[in-house]
């Protein structure tokens, strides 16, 4: 039986290793599969049952060569048990896998999309292979969905951006028009202030900045790490190999 076979008794233990991983303290008020329901807005059950569909994703990348790419989903809990850094690197790559298993965001571009949409479709093809199973679709969407997305994160403390904040302003700016032509001035200029705070608040919100004056908060979304959706793993930098 060859070594790189699903059922070869060395990677199944493996395999199992990797799925029945402990990841933070057991008895935490917030654990895991709490913290990632709670930082995604899922609900428990959905969360826990990613943090299966996570593991399996490890168990993947540990018993093969070839570079990796998780779904969306399964990727938050990668980013999250990063976190977990004593876990991680040395609970899961240290004492299990016996190497490391780098996380690398893509370098961006149309190239780089095209290379992490093949390594999904690879990814999928490695876990019907591997567990027999088709993969969970609300989990493991098709490849053209999971590059479809894009995501920023939002402040759930804070109110969202009134969505007819533009038309508001719109209103009144032309009300207050139609006002003035009628010289009611204090109500023309009251509609002119509804305007322009409605405008402001469609644009951006005002908010105190570390120094003087103030800041635009656009939303809060951070470009940096390209916007193809994709997310590298070990020095292939297509999802998760290992080095």
């Amino acid at each position: 039986m060859e070594t790189n076979s699903p059922a070869h008794p060395a990677r199944r233990v493996l395999i199992g290793r990797i799925e029945t991983l402990a990841i933070g303290q057991t008895d935490a008020t917030l654990g895991f599969e709490g913290r990632l329901a709670a930082e995604n807005g899922w609900s428990e059950a959905f969360a826990a049952r990613v943090a299966v569909e996570y593991r399996r994703f490890l168990a993947l990348i540990a018993t093969g060569e070839e570079p990796l790419t998780p779904s969306d989903a399964v990727d938050q809990a990668w980013h999250l048990h990063l976190a977990y850094t004593r876990d991680y690197w040395q609970g899961l790559c240290r004492d299990i896998v016996g190497h490391a298993i780098h996380h690398e965001p893509t370098s961006g571009g149309p190239d780089q999309l095209e290379r992490y949409r093949d390594c999904y479709a690879r990814t999928l093809d490695r876990y019907r292979a591997t567990f027999g199973e088709v993969p969970p679709i609300d989990i493991w969407p098709d490849p053209a969905e999971r590059f479809a997305g894009r995501f920023v994160r939002v402040d759930m403390t804070r109110p969202p951006h009134p969505a007819g904040a533009i038309p508001t302003a719109i209103g009144a700016g032309v009300m207050a028009m139609m006002v003035i032509a009628g010289q009611h001035l204090v109500v023309a200029a009251l509609l002119a202030v509804i305007a322009v705070v409605a405008l402001c608040r469609s644009l951006g919100r005002f908010r105190h900045g570390d120094g003087d004056g103030f800041e635009w908060d656009f939303g809060g979304f951070d470009g940096s790490d390209g916007g193809d959706g994709g997310d590298g793993g070990c020095g292939s930098g297509c999802g998760g190999g290992c080095s």
